[in-house]
């Protein structure tokens, strides 16, 4: 019987942690910085640190049929020194992998990509992080007319869960249960998606991947809209206690998406299936 064959950038990220445990069926390589962390898995593991001819032709051994990019970075910062890590994760890399992919068994290529490069379903580009994000999916255009690689875009709105070390909204929110956090004034709306619905549509989009046309966008969110002051209070009722916010203390961001929400699209392979409260509980009493 065939066995897919899939390489998933980002493995150390919080997603790539979630997801990798699932894939047991399947043939694994990752790439990552911190080889040490996958010591003790049956996936095969290569460092991602220096993109050169050893590591493509390290990619070509393995001959992935399936490539899963979840890296990037998710800066926001305007900053001269932030630049060439954007570039690097959000452009480069991507880019070394769809060149190394058209060398290989390669037909199917996901990129995971930001629900803030959207406002309203159009393109609206309003930092620097929705640019870079932007830049590499007209690479994958490119790359989709000169070969017959599928390409695949999931659209990632506020993906939340246990576990998570970066310093999301939700976080902020939940630290405020213990200390006094300024935030801004709390009214911009996000869609959250609990990390057990991501996991279960990229299995699910892994299963159907063969009928899905190159070039689909899949919006990954529960299109409902939760504003961090609903959020907060949310999370007052199930901890039982009061979240320290010090609304306005800082401003909203150069820019500010206001409304965050994923469109309702009925995709018939997948559908979020967790709802802010039950989440939320998982994570409070996890955390």
């Amino acid at each position: 019987m065939f066995k897919e064959r899939i390489l998933i950038s980002g493995a150390s990220g919080f997603i790539g942690r979630n997801l990798i445990p699932h894939l047991n069926s399947y043939s694994i390589c990752v790439l990552t910085r911190n080889e040490e962390e996958f010591k003790d898995t049956n996936v095969t593991v290569l460092n991602s640190s220096n993109l050169n001819e050893e590591l493509s032709s390290q990619i070509k051994s393995f001959n992935p049929t399936i490539i899963i990019h979840l890296a990037g970075d998710s800066t926001m910062s305007r900053s001269i020194s932030s630049i060439d890590s954007l570039i690097h994760a959000n452009v480069y890399l991507g880019v070394f992998l769809l060149e190394v992919a058209s060398s290989c068994s390669t037909h199917s290529f996901i990129n995971t990509t930001s629900s803030l490069i959207f406002e309203h379903g159009i393109i609206s580009l309003k930092s620097l992080y929705a640019c870079s994000k932007k830049s590499f999916i007209d690479f994958t255009t490119y790359y989709s007319s000169i070969s017959t690689l599928r390409i695949v875009h999931s659209v990632l709105y506020n993906v939340y869960g246990p576990g998570d070390q970066n310093m999301r909204a939700i976080n902020y929110v939940l630290k405020s249960i213990d200390t006094t956090v300024d935030m801004s004034p709390g009214f911009q709306e996000l869609d959250l998606i609990h990390i057990d619905d991501v996991v279960e549509f990229y299995i699910s989009l892994i299963k159907n991947i063969e009928s899905i046309a190159s070039q689909t966008y899949f919006h990954i969110g529960t299109g409902i809209p939760t504003s961090l002051r609903d959020l907060a209070s949310e999370i007052e009722k199930i901890a039982l206690n009061k979240c320290q916010i010090n609304w306005g203390g800082i401003s909203y961001r150069e820019n500010e998406k206001m409304t965050n929400v994923s469109p309702k699209i009925d995709y018939g392979f997948w559908k979020p299936k967790i709802g802010i409260s039950e989440g939320l509980n998982s994570m409070i009493t996890k955390n």
